[in-house]
């Protein structure tokens, strides 16, 4: 149970309908949600809350006139201390005109997780929810531990602090979903203040890791390598960022702001390392029978295509990275997908084998504080759908965490569209919703599954915690346009911000555009291919200009198509969409 606010929430008038659920507390800190509010102006309620608000801080966005939005709203306030432990609410959620409602509960009977009170008012279960499971216990409750090289690893996390990392190659300027599931097994540990490292290949990106591989793959040039290495590295640090301040939103409590967390390039270790170092200081400890018998090797030996020398020295290589990180950053634990398990006991086998020191040869052989150097392997189980096929793949091509690879519309619809039979695990997998709140969603959705309630919430966490705050109201315009609802209320400025990234949209000047008819217009945006697909298009009912149907081809795009002047939003058939946005 959480303590009593020390805090009040006056009455406030408003003159609009909509909703209000006053859903967390802890700390000093009330987190309201308006939901559906027509015109109302956010800043003038806030206003009449002082002098019992010491600060605002936005939890979802809100266009920049401080008016209505079309979507969820949730607000954090930090209230002044001194005030009687009730905080005003309302009886079924609502408000209308000049009323806000006529209940006032105890804070106390409010924060009982599950309680009675709770659940009369509509106030979700996991009030104030502070989870202080082991990070470790917390990925085998979620059905993410496919293996530990130790039961002890459990122990050891509990004893305090410690480190993780995660290695990924720059084969991509971005990483994808399949990566997705790696980076919250770091993200569970990084918010319980353990030290989390991204390591980026820059040195075995250019080898190739054999693992799951069928061929070799083919080898990148310095400067591609370069630029892939820069992307993710970035992508890390924003990750953490991001997902630092989802689980905070989440009602977790981030123990000191998070762990550390540290972004490491291999080739800062190993550019320094001549092929003879290596071999004679690294080579003699590795015995080809035991790399041989290692399933990533034995599967691409019984190949036609076989394995390069290459190829098969791989995972000494990530070996060395364990071994390097275990000395330098006190790292003890390697976190990877199942298919990474032959390269991770390698690296702990290394680190047995070969001491940094003779002092800890000594230590080692007298057995003293022998659990100090200790290291430990965690697997997470390599996904698929319920049909068998390779999480994270679209139509043969990779959902991307990068916005410009993978717009923010396409990333929130891959998750809407999940199947009804992996929806479940895929909340569990990616999101931090607990168990209770995941439960709860999966009995609305199972009472009307044809509202897919579940693939809307998978959808929405995971953009939240991938895209950050904004994401989530931007992909949600994205979808209300796509779909092709009615654009009336639509912002211009918000429609260039929700496709920013997107390659829908395209740049032309207005000026230009006025000099032109509808059919030429849609083959300079990139809408047809040609003059006469876009006439026939016309002719079939099939074109149309902010989601209205065009009559006539000859048609000159004027001010009144043009969305606050900024843009104008061209359709062919169901689903083919342009967004001309009007270039300077």
């Amino acid at each position: 149970m959480v303590s009593s606010l020390e805090s009040t929430a006056p009455e406030v008038k408003v003159d609009v309908e909509g909703h209000i659920g006053f859903y967390a507390a802890k700390k000093s800190q009330l987190y309201v949600k308006l939901s559906r509010a027509t015109n109302l102006r956010i800043k003038d309620w806030i206003g009449k809350l002082n002098p019992f608000v010491e600060m605002l801080k936005k939890q979802r966005s809100k266009d920049t006139t401080g008016q209505n939005s079309v979507f969820d709203e949730t607000f954090c306030f930090y209230l002044r201390p001194g005030q009687n432990k009730y905080v005003r609410t309302v009886d079924s959620d609502t408000f209308s005109n000049d009323k806000i409602g006529d209940a006032t509960i105890p804070l106390d009977a409010v924060l009982i997780t599950g309680s009675s009170a709770s659940r009369d008012y509509n106030l979700p279960k996991w009030l104030g929810h502070v989870n202080n499971t082991n990070p470790v216990q917390e990925l085998q409750q979620r059905g993410l531990v496919a293996a530990m090289t130790s039961p002890d690893l459990v122990d050891h996390v509990n004893a305090g602090p410690t480190a993780i990392y995660c290695g990924v190659d720059p084969t991509a300027s971005s990483l994808h979903l399949g990566n997705l599931v790696t980076l919250l097994g770091l993200l569970h540990f990084h918010i319980k203040g353990h030290t989390t490292i991204g390591l980026v290949g820059g040195a075995t990106g250019s080898i190739g890791d054999p693992s799951g591989k069928s061929t070799e793959r083919q080898p990148m040039s310095t400067a591609t390598l370069a630029h892939n290495v820069a992307g993710i590295d970035a992508q890390f640090q924003q990750f953490f960022k991001r997902g630092r301040a989802y689980a905070q939103n989440r009602g977790y409590e981030v123990e000191g702001h998070g762990g550390k967390v540290k972004v490491v390039n291999n080739k800062t270790w190993f550019g320094k390392l001549s092929a003879l170092d290596f071999l004679g200081d690294v080579g003699r400890y590795a015995r080809v029978g035991t790399m041989i018998a290692r399933d990533s090797v034995k599967s691409r030996l019984e190949s036609p295509q076989g394995i390069s020398f290459t190829e098969f020295s791989y995972q000494l290589l990530q070996a060395y990275d364990f071994w390097y990180l275990f000395h330098e950053d006190g790292c003890r634990i390697q976190l990877g997908g199942s298919d990474q398990w032959g390269n991770i006991t390698a690296g702990i086998d290394l680190i047995h084998k070969k001491k940094k020191t003779t002092e800890e040869q000594v230590i080692i052989n007298s057995g003293a504080d022998e659990k100090s150097m200790t290291a430990y392997g965690l697997t997470i189980p390599l996904l698929t759908t319920s049909t068998g096929e390779k999480f994270g793949k679209s139509a043969g091509n990779a959902v991307w965490l990068d916005e410009r690879m993978t717009s923010l519309f396409d990333f929130f619809q891959f998750f809407v569209k999940t199947a009804d039979a992996d929806v479940g695990r895929y909340l569990h997998y990616f999101t931090l919703l607990t168990s209770e709140q995941i439960q709860d969603v999966m009995t609305q959705h199972n009472a009307e599954p044809e509202k897919r309630i579940a693939q809307h919430a998978l959808a929405k966490e995971t953009t939240e915690l991938v895209h950050g705050v904004d994401a989530v109201s931007k992909a949600l315009l994205a979808t209300h346009v796509l779909f092709g609802a009615s654009l009336d209320n639509v912002k211009g400025k918000e429609l260039i911000d929700a496709f920013e990234h997107d390659s829908r949209m395209v740049s032309l000047s207005r000026n230009q555009v006025a000099e032109m008819s509808l059919d030429r217009i849609a083959v300079e945006s990139g809408l047809c291919t040609s003059k006469t697909e876009a006439k026939k298009l016309v002719k079939s009912g099939g074109f149309y200009i902010n989601n209205v149907k065009a009559a006539d081809a000859a048609y000159r795009i004027g001010d009144k198509d043009w969305i606050d002047g900024a843009v104008c939003v061209l359709r062919s058939g169901k689903s083919n969409y342009k967004l001309v946005r009007a270039a300077p």
